[in-house]
């Protein structure tokens, strides 16, 4: 069910762009799960709030498991068709608030790409439609 509208900002190395798209929030197990097809990758994507992290799971000819953990180092990949591409996220900083009706996250990290460092801040708004 597409019942909330879900807002999200991304700022990487300082140029910002913000979507808008429609999906859902569910809550099991302890996570808040906001969930949306990303119409410019194509993909599901999923992203789970947990009590101490934030993962976001995308699906699809590129597929990803990203976790955040505050003042922590990951290392993750992003898998393609072509193969596994190793992606290491130091995560600066992880918030996360729920209100009547929504749910946001806040994301600041820094991505080592093959040698290539970036800095990215996501914010994330779903909020209940009428």
């Amino acid at each position: 069910m597409r019942d909330y509208r879900i807002t999200i900002r991304s700022t990487v190395d300082g140029e910002t762009n913000e979507i808008i798209t429609f999906g859902s929030v569910n809550k099991e197990y302890g996570s808040t799960y906001v969930s949306y097809f990303d119409d410019e990758t194509q993909s599901p994507t999923r992203i789970v709030i947990g009590i101490d992290n934030v993962s976001i799971i995308r699906e699809g000819e590129i597929s990803s498991v990203l976790t955040f953990e505050e003042g922590k180092t990951t290392d993750s990949a992003i898998r393609t068709a072509y193969g596994d591409i190793p992606l290491t996220l130091q995560t600066v900083g992880v918030g996360s608030m729920e209100w009547e009706g929504g749910v946001g996250v806040n994301l600041d990290y820094v991505t080592d790409f093959g040698g290539e460092t970036s800095r990215f801040a996501i914010s994330v708004k779903a909020e209940k439609i009428n």
